[in-house]
């Protein structure tokens, strides 16, 4: 077996196996994946040279907020580039708003913002109001919506405080 450092992997090592055929230093760079290369997360025999998969990550944003700037910031110096929804031009689907309330664990009026102008207007505090009603809301009026809401394929959290994040990554 065979290591070879790689000057573009920010002093990462890469591990390959060594066939028969020769082998050189330079050859993971004339091929855009070097066949011999392990790039996937799987444990290798020695585990100090594990590179970890990244999971896919969202963040329903909203560049006005603050928060939402900040969460946004502090996944990017995670190395972390979320796929970003702007929610208040490109509001998300019911049935996307009802699995994220399944995977923060909250009913709907704990993800809605009730200081906003659209709750009082709409009415949203009737307690009679049914679940469906209440994600349908939300779906109309995104602004209802807390932020920033990040998620990943299993879990979601709010970013309030943005470091709160940081538990499903």
């Amino acid at each position: 077996m065979q290591y070879l450092s790689n000057e573009f992997g920010n002093g990462r090592f890469w591990q390959c196996w060594r066939f028969n055929s020769a082998w050189h230093a330079n050859s993971a760079f004339h091929n855009r994946q070097a066949p011999r290369l392990r790039y996937s997360g799987a444990v290798s025999p020695t585990s100090w040279l594990r590179i970890p998969r990244m999971k896919k990550v969202t963040i329903w944003h909203n560049a006005r907020c603050s928060k939402s700037r900040e969460t946004l910031d502090l996944l990017r110096s995670h190395n972390i580039e979320p796929e970003i929804l702007e929610y208040l031009q490109t509001p998300p689907a019911e049935a996307e708003i009802a699995r994220v309330l399944a995977l923060l664990g909250l009913e709907p009026r704990e993800l809605m913002r009730s200081n906003e102008s659209a709750y009082h207007e709409q009415k949203l505090a009737d307690t009679s109001l049914d679940r469906q009603a209440l994600i349908a809301a939300m779906h109309r009026y995104p602004i209802l919506i807390q932020r920033p809401v990040v998620i990943t394929a299993d879990k979601a959290r709010i970013g309030r405080p943005p470091e709160a994040v940081l538990e499903i990554l």
